[in-house]
């Protein structure tokens, strides 16, 4: 299978890749360029694989700012996962990609609740892979340590998200999503933010 992967500078979403390129499947990256630096070593860990980049700042700007004008920024962590999941999806089904795939490990971090996990993949029509949904972070990590994911993680500096808000959304349901969502031009956001993918 082909499978695009989402990866971050973190330790979770390259042990994710890379169990999936473990099982058999061919696997390409997409990183989103803005806060720490892109695992570029996971090109060779994949054997060869090909990486595209994407600004966050291509959507979010515009996410974060009218939901501060609406006063609904605690739902930032939501919707920048189900822009980055749409954005992704677009640029797989145009390169012939099967699958996405993250790191999300459940309840790991407040877009990781099972509800907002769900929000943020409606109406996605690729499948979204997770292999580490079940895992703890020592299991994470032990993997990450294995592979020398851990010391590659450790080696860089990882400053905080800048669009973090002061409280989240946890329990995500149908009506409030169509909420937030109906302030956007969804279709619009992704096609800006595809004008600026390259390949690193």
């Amino acid at each position: 299978m082909r499978i695009l992967a989402l990866v971050s500078g973190g330790m979770d979403s390259p042990v994710a890749a890379l169990i999936l390129r473990r099982e058999g499947h061919e696997v390409d990256l997409l990183h989103f360029l803005g806060h720490g630096p892109p695992p570029l070593y996971l090109k060779d860990l994949l054997g060869g694989a090909r990486m595209y980049a994407i600004p966050h700042s291509s959507y979010m700007e515009d996410v974060v700012s009218k939901l501060r004008a609406h006063g609904r920024t605690e739902w930032t962590c939501v919707l920048c996962k189900y822009f980055m999941l749409r954005i992704a999806e677009t640029l797989a089904l145009r390169e012939g990609y099967e699958a996405l795939a993250t790191g999300d490990s459940l309840g790991q971090v407040a877009s990781q609740t099972l509800k907002n996990l769900v929000q943020a993949s409606r109406g996605l029509r690729l499948p979204v892979l997770r292999p580490l949904l079940g895992m703890d972070k020592a299991d994470i990590e032990r993997l990450a340590r294995g592979w020398s994911i851990m010391e590659r993680y450790l080696a860089e500096e990882h400053p905080p998200c800048p669009y973090l808000p002061k409280a989240v959304v946890t329990r995500a349901s149908d009506r409030a999503m169509d909420r937030v969502l109906s302030l956007y031009d969804g279709s619009e956001l992704i096609r800006k933010a595809l004008t600026s993918v390259r390949t690193l």
